[in-house]
């Protein structure tokens, strides 16, 4: 997929927009990695939402460099019911978004409490180098039984890794709390990082999702599951986002009413007067 780069307020970042106008913005963040690994979703939900996906310049690539990315999306004038998607060492930055007036819920995937010990610099460099080269390798760390080969070896040409400084910096500040917002989580049943025991603790907590026979990265592996839940998801906010804004026309309508009756009032004491 093509991702050119953008000013988006006051930064330049590489950026998707889809033309489509809709009640609900979707934004797919990179989490870390590269926004490739959403092109089965954007593709197939660009056709009817309106979907932003993006990645911070080199320069800019890191935790701190994608929430400033993401706070000049969500700043823009049409973004007004934007849903956060993310996935693993992203799921915190969506949390830290949640707050956002122009934010109406979330879409995390693949929870968890807190990491275990992060993998030495040799580790992980060792693993991203053997992991562009060696298909089966990803399928076993990160995908299911199930996955055919095709797919992976796909997934291995679309992956991009963070470097391991730009890993720590993601891992030392993850956190994920109770959802605040409307909040759906994705958890793939062969997913080794994330903890469907600690999404059930959370309560009042967010809608689970579960996913059969999909690993770590359940959205590329079976985006066809993926979508589905994504999709159902959706279609709830959109009834919510319709009652809200039929609420406040309606409290608009009668703020005016109110506002012209008492105006009136005023003109029939001063004339009596």
């Amino acid at each position: 997929m093509d991702f050119p780069i953008r000013r988006v307020g006051d930064r330049n970042m590489h950026y998707f927009e889809s033309d489509e106008d809709s009640s609900i913005q979707l934004v797919f963040l990179p989490s870390g990695f590269n926004p490739e690994l959403w092109k089965h979703q954007i593709k197939y939900f660009s056709r009817e939402f309106k979907t932003i996906a993006f990645q911070p310049t080199t320069s800019k690539r890191s935790r701190a460099g994608e929430i400033e990315c993401l706070k000049e999306i969500l700043n823009q004038d049409d973004i007004n019911n934007a849903v956060i998607v993310s996935h693993h060492l992203g799921n915190s930055i969506a949390q830290k978004m949640e707050y956002n007036e122009n934010v109406v819920g979330l879409v995390t995937t693949g929870n968890r409490d807190k990491f275990s010990k992060k993998p030495p610099q040799i580790v992980y460099q060792m693993i991203k180098r053997l992991g562009c080269s060696e298909p089966k390798l990803v399928k076993k760390l990160l995908f299911s039984e199930y996955a055919k080969y095709e797919v992976v070896k796909n997934f291995v040409n679309d992956i991009e890794m963070p470097d391991y400084s730009t890993f720590k910096e993601y891992y030392k500040n993850y956190s994920i709390e109770k959802p605040v917002k409307h909040s759906m989580v994705v958890h793939a049943e062969e997913d080794r990082f994330s903890d469907i025991e600690f999404i059930r603790s959370l309560k009042p907590g967010p809608q689970i999702s579960i996913i059969q026979d999909a690993g770590t990265f359940s959205f590329y592996e079976r985006p066809g599951d993926f979508n589905k839940a994504l999709h159902d998801f959706l279609r709830k906010l959109e009834e919510f986002v319709d009652e809200r804004e039929l609420a406040e026309a309606k409290s608009r309508n009668r703020s005016l009413k109110d506002f012209d009756k008492r105006r009136s009032m005023r003109k029939k004491v001063k004339v009596e007067r």
